[in-house]
């Protein structure tokens, strides 16, 4: 009889596919918290990045082929501010590489997905009236 613990140990991980972005402008602390968290979500998991960067890489590397794994990040590299959306540089470590894109580069990395967040130029406009109007009494 097999061994059911080896099966396990056999079976490929699982590729997942990388997030895609979040459009919804948030206060900052939340997308930031955001950021964190789906990275958090997707560490240690090997995924396909759209693209690869690394400083002796001419351009961007995309290969539909290529597979990284996900690795710690500082909360700098999370909270990358564009003034309007945070990108957040997450860290990856090369699982397969078959069209040699990464050219044996170890310490790649891409965008995780874009965070949009609340600036003055895309919030809501609040017609309300302001706590001052509200309580000061009116002059005649």
């Amino acid at each position: 009889m097999a061994n059911i613990f080896a099966l396990f140990r056999e079976r490929p991980e699982t590729v997942h596919n990388f997030p895609g972005c979040y459009q919804t402008p948030l206060p900052y602390k939340e997308a930031v918290a955001l950021s964190v968290e789906t990275h958090a979500s997707y560490l240690g998991k090997p995924v396909r990045p759209p693209f690869v960067c690394h400083p002796d890489l001419p351009n961007d590397a995309a290969s539909p082929d290529l597979v990284a794994r996900v690795v710690a990040a500082g909360i700098g590299d999370l909270e990358n501010d564009t003034g309007t959306h945070l990108d957040p540089y997450w860290n990856l470590e090369i699982v397969s590489d078959p069209d040699d894109v990464c050219k044996g580069f170890k310490n790649v990395w891409t965008i995780g997905p874009s965070v949009e967040f609340v600036t003055s130029s895309n919030k809501p406009i609040d017609e309300s009236p302001s706590l001052w109007e509200k309580k000061s009494p009116k002059r005649t």
